[in-house]
């Protein structure tokens, strides 16, 4: 008698006096793990969690082996370029006196598609050639596609068959189980038994943000729904930081839960997480990387093996990226910081060694958003050429754009409020929104970037500030406002050659002119090489006073950018 005979035959006998076995099967065998052609298999015999429904059973003598990328509760999947994720369910079947293996899938507990596939046609597959399209091979064995479902002919046993189903699923508001199941068919009488079941699964897209603080701080102002979801080793941290993650095994979360916990997730995330999905629908995986009051080079990853090391600041966030498997998908990633860098002239250098980093372990990327640090008192004062070096990073390739924080309220002097990070977060969103989705207004929706300043005439007297066409919109000027019992201008808010000077005495008049520029009219001509700044400082001249506005803005309240120590340029009508 085979081998395989003998398995059926004890299948068989367990079947009827199983009561004298089970309690050796349901707690010896779930510990033994075998290695097989490089696959981790875990033993689930006996004892296995099923959900009963109408028309099925629980087999109590089943055998069968999971693949260690096997699908995890609460797991999220990732769209790739065909706008669909795709469950994967692999594993060994040892019970193969049954009729078929099925994949059952439900969107939102509703039946949403079921895949199955005949135990019995691995027999007639052996040694002769199937009526379905052959994939070539791998491993050795033969591969097979069903519509939905990959079947991985594994030819070198008769006791035990090889499954392996691909089940694509959408991007849609709402989660998914699925169930993996055995059918047994006798006559009229079917009977479906379920092996396991993976629920609150969900489908969507995945953006990376990291930084310091002001990516770590902030709660959601809406409440969150249970789609969103983030990926968090909570066995390691990442530097000593006070409310860094406590880690403990790497896993799926649900944000508002990992929130709920300390975790790190920013109220920037969650705003963002909360808008796409609000907007078009699709649930959003944040990976934060964030740790506060770092400096840029302390997230640039190291040369060899180690780049991934947990113990590191990059490192920590590539290893989340990898066991997740996500690391091929984020198609967006924010970095917001330089707070601790203001006196580094060296910045731009080292962001071309992060950006290049990013570029090559995340190869799906298309749009990396740089955040303008907004003026505060908490680090070093000096942010003029800081915010001028983060404005100009929108040059080193067409994936960057710089995101303005100039005119956003609710700030605190050091970090946003709450309401703060969730207005940075529409902003960013609606960029998303436009630059990866294709969708969403697109007038309006960039901060307006300077593009050069030139005297209108020789009096250098009036001079032009010309802003890119991008901002569509009349630029707009808001009201004078009273900070702490002085009335703030829009001259306030400008400095000339770098010098911390009151200039408002120096300005007549500022006033828009067309769509995208504005004249500043001067009391006095000013020398032909003067330069000129915009919010460069974080106090208004001359005091300890955090720069609050007035503002440039666009009609959609978008703060422009920070420049700094631009030459005015010659006359456009001198010859």
């Amino acid at each position: 008698m085979s081998l395989c005979n003998l398995n059926i035959l004890a299948s068989d006998i367990l079947l009827h006096f199983s009561a004298s076995l089970s309690q050796f099967f349901s707690t010896i065998m779930p510990q033994i793990i075998i290695f097989s052609r490089g696959l981790l298999l875990c033993w689930i015999v006996m004892g296995i969690q099923t959900f009963p429904a109408q028309g099925q059973i629980q087999l109590r003598d089943s055998i069968w082996a999971a693949d260690s990328d096997f699908p995890l509760h609460g797991q999220f999947f990732a769209r790739s370029h065909n706008k669909q994720g795709m469950i994967r369910l692999g594993g060994r079947i040892y019970k193969i006196d049954a009729d078929s293996i099925y994949c059952q899938v439900y969107f939102n507990y509703r039946p949403y598609k079921r895949l199955s596939q005949s135990l019995h046609t691995y027999a007639r597959l052996q040694g002769q050639r199937s009526r379905k399209s052959a994939l070539g091979r791998h491993n050795n064995k033969k591969m097979y596609v069903g519509q939905d479902n990959l079947i991985q002919i594994d030819t070198s046993t008769e006791c035990s068959r090889r499954f392996e189903y691909h089940c694509s699923i959408e991007a849609l508001p709402g989660v998914y189980s699925v169930e993996l199941g055995l059918r047994f068919a006798a006559g009229n009488n079917i009977r479906d038994t379920i092996l396991t079941r993976r629920d609150s699964l969900v489908c969507g897209d995945v953006i990376m943000i990291s930084g310091q603080s002001n990516v770590v701080l902030g709660n959601s102002i809406v409440q969150l729904d249970n789609l969103g979801r983030t990926f968090l080793d909570t066995n390691r941290s990442i530097i000593p930081i006070g409310y860094d993650i406590e880690m403990q095994n790497p896993s799926w979360y649900s944000t508002a839960v990992a929130h709920t916990k300390g975790y790190t997730i920013g109220g920037l995330a969650m705003g963002i997480q909360s808008e796409i999905l609000s907007r078009v629908g699709v649930p959003v995986c944040i990976m934060n990387g964030g740790v506060n009051a770092t400096t840029i080079d302390r997230h640039i990853p190291t040369i060899g093996p180690s780049r991934n090391a947990p113990s590191t600041i990059y490192g920590n966030l590539l290893y989340r990226m990898e066991c997740s498997s996500m690391q091929n998908f984020p198609k967006v990633l924010i970095w917001y910081q330089g707070e601790s860098n203001t006196l580094d002239s060296s910045y731009i250098h080292h962001f071309q060694s992060l950006y290049a980093a990013w570029i090559s372990d995340y190869p799906s990327l298309e749009k990396v958003y740089i955040v303008q640090i907004h003026s505060s008192n908490c680090l070093p004062y000096w942010h003029a050429s800081l915010k001028e070096m983060q404005r100009r990073l929108r040059n080193l390739s067409p994936k960057i754009s710089v995101v303005a924080t100039n005119a956003i309220p609710f700030h605190d002097n050091c970090h946003f409020k709450d309401s703060g990070y969730a207005i940075l977060a529409k902003h960013i969103s609606s960029l998303i929104l436009h630059d990866i989705y294709k969708t969403g207004d697109s007038l309006a929706i960039a901060a307006p970037f300077l593009e050069k300043a030139f005297w209108l005439d020789s009096t250098q007297k009036r001079l032009c500030l010309k802003f890119l066409p991008e901002s569509n919109a009349p630029l707009i000027i808001t009201p004078d406002t009273l900070i702490e019992g002085a009335q703030r201008t829009i001259a306030d808010m400008f400095l000339f050659d770098g010098s911390n000077v009151q200039v408002r005495e120096k300005i007549q008049s500022l006033e828009p002119l067309g769509n995208d520029a504005l004249v500043i009219k001067l009391h006095e001509p000013l020398p032909i090489n003067t330069r000129i700044s915009y919010v460069a400082e974080a106090f208004y001249p001359r005091t300890q006073i955090v720069t609050q506005g007035p503002w440039i803005v666009n009609k959609r309240g978008i703060g422009a950018l920070s420049f700094y120590d631009i030459f005015i340029q010659k006359s456009e009508k001198e010859p």
